[in-house]
Parts: C-alpha cells; structure tokens; sequence
C-alpha cells in the first residue's frame, strides 16, 4: 500500500471528508481512509498506525474540529517525524497549528473545484516521492529548535500526567465497581411500591422514594403511601393489617393462632373471612415482591388494578420502570403511571416526569449512534420524539443538523429556531451557537 495517500481528519467533518475522497479518488488518486478500508472487527488503533507507516503522503483536513483533534494531530506530527510530505487543505477559517503554517496549504473556502484539482495534481506527483526535508530559515530553525527544547522541558510533567491519568482510572473505575455493587444491593430497597397504610396511629407520611418529598396531610395518611426506606413492607406476623389472615400463604411464620386480636376486629361479626378487597391484593403483591417472586406479585397488582387501585396500577408502573419481572418498558410504566394518575393517585407524577426523561435520554442516545453512522434520517426522527418530550440535547442536535446540512438543507433560521428553543428548556451551551448563527446570516 505505499502508493496511498492517508486521509488525516476530525470525525466532525465525515460529511466533507466523504465527499472530497470521493473526488479524489475520480481523479486517480489512491485514497486510504479509515471508514473505508479499516476492515470490521479490526483494532482501530493498529489498521491507523500500520496504514500511516505504509503511506509516504499524508492529506490533512484541517478545521476548527480537526486541528483540536488529539488523534488526528498525533497522526500529522508522526508523518512529519518520519519525515512524510503533509499537504494540508483548509476547510474553514481555522488557525493552522505552529508546526504546519510553514507548509504550502490549500484553502477550499473559496473554490473547491479549483482547489480539488490543485491538491489532485500535487498528490499524484508527490505521492511516490520521498519526503525530502524542506530549507528552512534560520529564524524558522530557531523556532522549530526552541520548540524542541520546550517539549523535553515538558516531557517530564507529561510523564507524571500520565502517572496520574493512570492512577485516577485505576480509583476511578474501584469506585464505579463500588457504585455498581452498593446499586444493586440497594435496587429493592431504593424504589419504594404504594400500598395501603396499615399503621392506624401514624402520623407522618412516609418519603417518596424518588424524589424525597414528604408531606403532612392527614386525609393522604389515611389511603394510601409509598414505603421509602426498604420495600420489605410490614407483614400480618409484624403488625396487624385488615385482613391478617390473607398472607398466610406468603408467610410462613405466619400462625393464625397468634395474631393479634387487632386483625379479628375487621372481620364480620359471624367471624367469617371477608372477601379480599383491592387493598388486601395490594399487600399479597407486595409481600411476593419483597420474596422476589415477581410473576406472582405482577398477578396480585393485576387483579388489583382490574378493581381500579390506583396504587396496584403505579406498581406495575415502576416495574416495567425497573425490569423487576418484566424487561425494562418506559412506555409501558407511562401507560400504567397515567392510568394511576386518572384514578386520582397522588404521587405519580413525579413517576412520569422521572421516566419521560428517561425516555427522552434513550431517543437522544439512540439518535446519536444513527448519526454517527451518517443515518441522518433515523437520527432526526428519534431527535423529534425526544424533543416533543421537552429534551433541550435534542433541540440543540437539531439545531445543528439545519446549521450544517446535516440530512437535510442548510437553514438559519431553523437552526436559529431549535437554539432559542432549546435555551429556553435550560441549555446554556446554545448560546454559542446562536452567536455563531447569527453571524451566518
């Protein structure tokens, strides 16, 4: 592969990269580009450096995005050390780093027809040439001398940076180990389900699991809460509920003939077993829950909810939420959570207000990936839902799309449009490009 020229660039601008290899590659030069020809499963890192050995010729794109680039720096500084011809081509008014404003560059701001067959013509004559080293001026050696002598100055601090970098990956990924396992340990105990308050002299309602609100109201205290501190709710053996006898299968340290006599006052006068109300479904559910058993708690809530429990519906909720017994379903849990909502219940907004940005995180992500993969379409659709769910990123990335053509028609003043309204959700990085818009027009 030494015939190749190696196409050094920020991801940033794939769009234009595309374009321009294309191009050149109609023109007869032999293009190497690491979307095109690293093969799929191959060590990125390995196909860059042994491709950039292999090539005598290096073409820089150079943009705001690239001459920040760590990586595509790295690349045109190790050409220069091996002493390759770079040959720079200027895509914007980006300032071109110290070590290549004294090469020849090109500038397709104005005339890329032009330009393209300039930088054709230069390639395919220097490309199977050594790369001979250039006279320089004495002021341009003293410069370049000074340069290195910097560098061996800084070398030393770099080397302790590194030592550092390493160390604080090293504590960084024990606590995110920590993280994970205290997580998942504290995942039963962390989101709290609704069931009926048990306790008749309480007086205080217990915290909202997610949102730490707690609240004074009396008339709440007496329907309905939400069990903030463990999920392993109270059992009949523990403390008395209406109905004490209806847990025994779920307890089995449960003997009727040492209940407290509290539980034989909510049954009928002939000492018959009522028959289970919506409320007594709610604590089986719970109680199979707090066992794991969750097919089982999932058919109490169920049965429950069937009676229009308002607290059965929000559990079902949480769990599509969490993936407890079901895989994990943030439309669904919205379903359940408004259907909650519509019965009256009194905390559920918070659950939809947590899982709609939940919901509008994963669209941004997923939009991401697509465009990233150039799948501009599919990027902008997942972009739109996440945005009609009020997700300022999405805004933004919209925004962006209309500035740069990005699947779709350059356009200020939509981009302009979808800045201001993603500032107006709260995202202060807008505000450069709404500067930078403004300065298009």
């Amino acid at each position: 592969m030494p015939s190749k020229v190696f196409v050094s660039y920020s991801r940033a601008d794939s769009a234009f990269v595309k374009k321009l290899t294309a191009d050149l590659k109609t023109l007869g030069v032999d293009i190497w580009l690491d979307q095109l020809d690293i093969p799929l499963g191959s060590l990125w890192d390995i196909e860059i450096e042994t491709a950039l050995n292999e090539c005598n010729c290096v073409l820089f794109v150079a943009s705001q995005a690239s001459v920040q680039s760590k990586n595509a720096l790295d690349e045109v500084y190790a050409a220069l050390e091996e002493n390759k011809r770079v040959v720079p081509i200027r895509i914007d008014n980006c300032n071109l780093p110290f070590r290549l404003k004294r090469l020849q560059h090109y500038d397709v701001t104005d005339s890329y027809d032009e330009v393209l067959q300039t930088v054709s013509n230069t390639l395919m004559l220097k490309v199977n040439e050594d790369r001979q080293p250039q006279q320089q001026t004495e002021e341009e050696q003293l410069r370049e001398e000074e340069w290195h002598k910097q560098q061996k100055l800084l070398q030393p601090q770099k080397s302790l940076r590194k030592v550092y970098y390493i160390i604080g990956s090293v504590v960084a990924g024990i606590a995110i180990i920590v993280w994970i396992i205290v997580a998942s340990s504290a995942s039963h105990s962390s989101f709290g389900f609704s069931k009926v308050d048990t306790s008749v002299t309480s007086s205080t309602l217990a915290s909202d699991t997610f949102h730490s609100r707690t609240s004074t109201d009396t008339s709440v205290m007496q329907s309905t809460t939400s069990i903030a501190d463990s999920p392993k709710i109270h059992t009949p053996a523990k403390q008395p509920v209406k109905n004490s006898n209806s847990l025994k299968a779920t307890e089995k340290y449960a003997d009727p003939k040492k209940q407290s006599s509290a539980g034989k006052d909510f049954l009928p006068a002939n000492g018959k077993e009522r028959p289970k109300s919506s409320d007594d479904l709610v604590m089986e559910g719970g109680a199979y829950y707090d066992a794991l058993k969750y097919p089982l708690a999932r058919e109490k809530w169920n049965e429950a909810a069937s009676l229009g429990n308002s607290d059965a519906m929000r559990n079902i909720g949480l769990m599509y939420e969490l993936g407890r017994g079901e895989n994990m379903n943030y439309d669904k849990a919205l379903d359940w959570f408004n259907a909650a909502k519509n019965k009256g219940h009194t905390y559920v907004k918070d659950d939809i207000a947590r899982v709609q940005g939940k919901k509008s995180l994963s669209l941004v992500l997923e939009g991401g990936a697509y465009y990233n993969a150039d799948k501009f379409s599919l990027a902008r659709e997942k972009w739109d839902e996440a945005a009609k769910l009020g997700n300022s990123d999405a805004m933004r990335n919209i925004g962006i799309m209309y500035e740069y053509g990005r699947g779709t028609s350059i356009d200020l003043e939509q981009a302009l449009k979808w800045y201001n309204a993603s500032k107006q959700r709260g995202n202060l990085q807008v505000d450069t490009d709404i500067m930078r818009v403004k300065s298009k027009q």
